[in-house]
Parts: structure tokens; C-alpha cells; sequence
């Protein structure tokens, strides 16, 4: 798959999934070179009005810190910093905004998975198709559905970064 085809293609998931698919308008690629020689491309998002953060992974600390210095230079991406990732075992994350609204290391699943989803801006359906992939309209997707709507209401009314910080 060529840059432009990658490009395109992450752009098409995330604007099936974001709350707020018109902040890709604003989002950087970002280009990271694993040692087998591998390349690697995916889109900062930045900060929106139910976006608190965001993330893009990282393959080493140094690359994480080129990513930063990146990031810092554009609106809507506040606070970008390097962390030792808890979900990709081998990697970096390069963060920026709110810290998410849990430990990311004592996640029991769903909800913190909701949580998450939530967190980074997805939109209600996207969030229940992830944590229930089966296809339809499920007991399990309304269930999540519901535990989204629950979580959502409280996670999505706190006070976000101001709107200069974006």
C-alpha cells in the first residue's frame, strides 16, 4: 500500500468513527520507521469539542520525542508528551490533551474501553462496534449502547482543556 493509499484509507476509518469528522481537516500525519526497515503512517488528530485527547504509537522513545516536537507547533494538540505504552508492549505512545479518565493499566475491559472511545471523540455506534463486533443490532450492542449513553453523559460534559490550549 503506497503512502497516499495508507493516508486515505486511515482517513476513511476515522471518519466513519470521530464524533467530529470535519477535525481531520486539521490532522497531521505522522510517518514512524521501524528497524526491520518497515514504515509506518497514521493521522494526529487534534482536539475537539468532545475529542479530550489523542494518541499516535510511537517504536521508540526518540521517534516519540520527533513527534512531539511535531505536534507542539500546531493548534489543538495541547500538552503532547511521550509515555511508555500499556497497550502496544514494544512501543511508545505520543499523547496530547487530557489524560484519559482511568489508568490505562487497570482496565477490566468494557467499560474502560468505553471510556476510551469516549475520551478520543468516537461516535456512540463506533464505541459498541468495537466492544461488540458481531454484525445487527444485538442484546450485547444495547447493552453497550447503554453503558455508553451512561458513561458518555458524565465523561462528556467535563470541563475540557480551554479553547485557547487548542
Amino acid at each position: 500500500m503506497t503512502t497516499q493509499e495508507r493516508l486515505d484509507f486511515e482517513r476513511e476509518h476515522l471518519t466513519q468513527r470521530l464524533a467530529e469528522p470535519e477535525l481531520l481537516k486539521e490532522a497531521i500525519p505522522i510517518t514512524t520507521h521501524y528497524g526491520s526497515g518497515s514504515e509506518h503512517i497514521e493521522l494526529a488528530v487534534p482536539l475537539g469539542k468532545l475529542r479530550r485527547g489523542g494518541h499516535v504509537v510511537a517504536p521508540d522513545k526518540d521517534q516519540g520525542k520527533k513527534i512531539v516536537r511535531l505536534l507542539a507547533k500546531h493548534p489543538g494538540f495541547p500538552k503532547p508528551r511521550v509515555i511508555k505504552s500499556s497497550y502496544y508492549s514494544s512501543s511508545w505512545e505520543v499523547v496530547w490533551g487530557d489524560p484519559p479518565p482511568f489508568d490505562d493499566r487497570a482496565t477490566d475491559g468494557t467499560s474502560e474501553t468505553i471510556m476510551r472511545g469516549i475520551h478520543f471523540g468516537y461516535t456512540d455506534e463506533a464505541i459498541a462496534k468495537f466492544v461488540v463486533p458481531q454484525r445487527g443490532f444485538t442484546k450485547k450492542r444495547r447493552i453497550a449502547l447503554e453503558l455508553i449513553a451512561r458513561l458518555g453523559c458524565s465523561l462528556r460534559t467535563r470541563q475540557a482543556y480551554p479553547p485557547d490550549a487548542r
